[in-house]
This record gives structure tokens, C-alpha cells and sequence, in this order.
């Protein structure tokens, strides 16, 4: 018997091999599409470090003050570093084709005199122009962007009050719709607990107006960190201290027809039986949600002693009700002392930073970048971040700040990388994947 071969119709394929096709096609769509899942979750808590900062030499030393514009680009300061010593004010500007590096670029060296010195604080004007905050010498600065780039700091106004340069909390600046801007002066100590101010620019150059001055007693004192507005122009803010039982206090600050008026919406407590579990001791600003909700974060206290992320709910009553977010405990893995304002995400996340914690337990850690996360059951916390000390860098310092494409950025003070000392970090953790925020 003989067998004779058939030809195959040529255009056509026998069904077995159209299912063979077809099978290897989806397969290969499922890995592909897998791959770019895969991608796309590693690019959400992918941690960069897109600049070192030298601890020897004359270059720019503990970076600070980070802010952003428009276009990507960063701006910050180095309080320390350069030339004399006296700090500098420097741009990062972002890759231009995938794989290249950012590219940092002094705008101005300190001269120690024009400005005072240790420049500290960052923030992109409704004109476009970069403003900022020196230390030593506490001077509202501008540098005026031109045809030729950016210009040399020009001093706007010299502060007669304290700013508390290098402290828990750091001078931060926040406008208003007509360009004034506020702040807090944390004071000498004593009766001079501290200040909320206004900086409003005229023809005339900028003046000053005290809003409230807190007396040290139930009222708060120590003003931490930086203010939150609302749409109607009241204020918010924290104090370290102060209080009916010392470790702090949330305050709002309503603008009226004659003056502005000064509310304690929170008081912090441990002699009232509670023994700090609502947090003790807060360290940064707050934050505003759309709704009016006000989040915060306290350097102490909570169940395991190790700091605590709230919120505070406005009521139709006028009154505000506390809720605890989340209770850093003290363990490896685990970041202790939340130290940042926090950054609220599209998706109603909170990211922030610890100043210890992390891979070792309590101070002997360096820190962590941290994402709380709401659902069914509560927030659950994911640390997007661990500092070991070493090129990522350690202790987070100042305040997180987040681009028009959800990315974060940050920076951190000195560490050790192989060996050789640096001093400080900017870095940046991509944003995106199922777990942006």
C-alpha cells in the first residue's frame, strides 16, 4: 500500500496548526502582558537617588527646601557648601532621553552677605520666580528668572524673629491667591512662645504682620513646621509644645473684619489617662483634604511609643474629632518618628517619612519612606523605602514633595557611601503601577 502526499491549499492551514497559533499567540500575549505588570508594580516603589552631595571639598552639603515647577524641574537648597561655606541655591533638571542622568546646576553660591547664609527653604512664585529662606541671617530671598536664565538672589525682607533654622521644624512659606505668604516663627522660649505671621508685597517692598503670638500656656507654644490654608483663608497648624499638658497642639487661625482670631481645635494629652495613644509631640504641618479633613503626624506617642498618623474631622457643629491612622511600632521593617508633612495622593493615600526605623530598630535606624493606604478594615501601611545609611542615604529631612506625574521627592541628611563620606541626597520614588497613589 502507498501513501501519496497531499499538498496543503495554499492561503489555508489545517485546524491543528491554526489552534497551535493561536495558543502560542496568547501565551505570548499573556507574558507580555505580564512583563509590562511586572514593570509597571517594580516602577511604583522603584527608590533613585538622583543626587550625592560631597561631605569633603567645596561643593553643596546638606540639601534641603525642595521644590518643583511646571516642567519636572527641581529646585533646592544646600545650607552648607560652596565656595565660602555658606550654602547654595541649585536646580536638578530631569533626564532628557531614557538612561541619561539628572543634571544638577548651581544657580547661585552664597556670598554670605546679600542673603545672609544657609539658604533652607524653596518655593516656585505665582510669577515664576524661585523664593526662598536663609538661616543665619533669616532673609525671604528671590532669584528672578530672565532672557540669560536665572539671576542672583535679591533679599525681599529680613526677619526680626526667630525661624528655628536647624531645629525640628524648618521654615515653610505657603501664598495665598494675592502672593502673600505665611509662616510660623518658633520664638526664644519662655513667654515667647512663638508667632504666625504674613508677608503681604507692595510697591513698597514686603511688610510683616504678627496674626497670633502664642503665650506658652493652653494655646500652644513652639509653632512645628509649615501652615495649611483653606479656601475661605484660615489657617492651620501644630505646636511642639504648649497645651494643658505640654506635648502639643493643632490651632486654627480664622481671618475676621478686624483681626484674626486664634482657635486650639486639638489638644494633645497623656495626664488625662490616655498616656499619649492620640500622639504626643508633633514634628511637621498639616495637611488639607478636599473635604476639610486635616492629616498630621506626631514624633511620639500611639500604642507602641513610636509616633502616629491622624486625622482631624470637622463637624457640622464646628467641632473636630481625632482619629488614629496608623501606630508605628518598634520593630525591624517598621519606621519610627514620623518627621514630614504628609503628601496626600490622587487616591486618597498619605505618604511621609520616619527619622528612624526602618532596617534596625528605633534611633539605630536611618528612617523610611512610608504609604498609608485606606480600606475596608483601616489604613494599612506599606514602606515603600528603607535607609540603610549607605548610598541611598539616611534620616530623611524636610518635606516630601510630589510632581504633576504623582513621582515624590525628597531629601536626606549626611551618610556613608563605600566608605567615603557624603553629605546628603535628593531622591525620588517613581510613581504609577497598582500601587500609585
Amino acid at each position: 500500500m502507498s501513501f501519496q502526499a497531499v499538498a496543503p491549499v495554499p492561503g489555508r492551514r489545517s485546524s491543528g496548526a491554526r489552534r497551535w497559533i493561536v495558543g502560542l499567540a496568547a501565551a505570548a500575549g499573556m507574558i507580555f502582558v505580564a512583563v509590562i505588570i511586572a514593570a509597571f508594580v517594580a516602577r511604583s516603589e522603584r527608590y533613585e537617588v538622583i543626587q550625592t552631595f560631597a561631605a569633603v571639598g567645596r561643593g553643596a552639603k546638606t540639601p534641603i527646601g525642595l521644590t518643583v515647577d511646571k516642567g519636572g524641574n527641581l529646585y533646592g537648597t544646600a545650607w552648607d557648601g560652596g565656595p565660602g561655606h555658606w550654602g547654595t541655591i541649585f536646580q536638578l533638571i530631569p533626564p532628557s532621553f531614557f538612561g541619561s542622568r539628572w543634571e544638577m546646576r548651581v544657580l547661585s553660591n552664597v556670598d554670605g552677605t546679600t542673603i545672609g547664609t544657609g539658604p533652607i527653604w524653596s518655593m516656585i512664585g505665582q510669577d515664576g520666580d524661585l523664593y526662598g529662606v536663609t538661616s543665619d541671617g533669616e532673609t525671604l530671598y528671590k532669584l528672578r528668572f530672565g532672557e540669560r536664565g536665572w539671576g542672583e538672589p535679591i533679599p525681599l525682607y529680613r526677619f526680626t524673629e526667630r525661624l528655628s533654622p536647624l531645629g525640628t521644624a524648618r521654615p515653610e512659606l505657603i501664598p495665598d491667591a494675592s502672593g502673600s505668604l505665611y509662616g510660623t516663627a518658633t520664638g526664644q522660649g519662655g513667654a515667647d512662645a512663638g508667632i504666625v505671621f504674613k508677608l503681604s508685597p507692595s510697591q513698597g517692598g514686603w511688610t510683616m504682620t504678627v496674626l497670633h503670638r502664642f503665650g506658652g500656656d493652653d494655646d500652644g507654644a513652639y509653632p512645628n513646621g509649615g501652615l495649611a490654608i483653606d479656601r475661605t483663608g484660615a489657617l492651620y497648624g501644630t505646636t511642639s509644645g504648649g497645651g494643658k499638658d505640654g506635648i502639643g497642639t493643632v490651632f486654627k487661625i480664622t481671618p475676621t473684619d478686624h483681626r484674626w482670631e486664634e482657635a486650639v481645635i486639638h489638644t494633645f494629652r497623656q495626664l488625662d489617662g490616655s498616656n499619649c495613644l492620640g500622639g504626643c509631640l508633633p514634628m511637621a504641618g498639616l495637611t488639607l483634604g478636599t473635604d476639610g479633613t486635616l492629616y498630621g503626624t506626631t514624633g511620639g506617642g500611639g500604642k507602641f511609643g513610636g509616633g502616629v498618623v491622624f486625622s482631624l474631622v470637622p463637624s457640622a457643629g464646628g467641632g473636630w474629632s481625632e482619629q488614629v491612622l496608623y501606630h508605628f511600632k518598634r520593630e525591624v521593617g517598621e519606621g519610627q518618628v514620623p518627621n514630614s508633612r504628609l503628601v496626600l495622593g490622587e487616591s486618597g493615600a498619605l505618604y511621609g517619612t520616619t527619622k528612624s526605623g526602618g532596617d534596625k530598630p528605633d534611633t539605630n535606624g536611618f528612617g523610611t519612606v512610608f504609604k498609608l493606604v485606606p480600606a475596608a478594615t483601616g489604613w494599612r501601611e506599606l514602606v515603600l523605602h528603607c535607609f540603610t545609611g549607605a548610598a541611598d542615604g539616611g534620616r530623611p529631612s524636610g518635606t516630601l514633595i510630589r510632581d504633576a506625574s504623582g513621582n515624590l521627592f525628597g531629601t536626606t541628611e549626611g551618610t556613608a557611601r563605600s566608605g567615603v563620606s557624603t553629605d546628603g541626597t535628593v531622591f525620588k520614588i517613581a510613581a504609577g503601577g497598582v500601587f500609585g497613589g
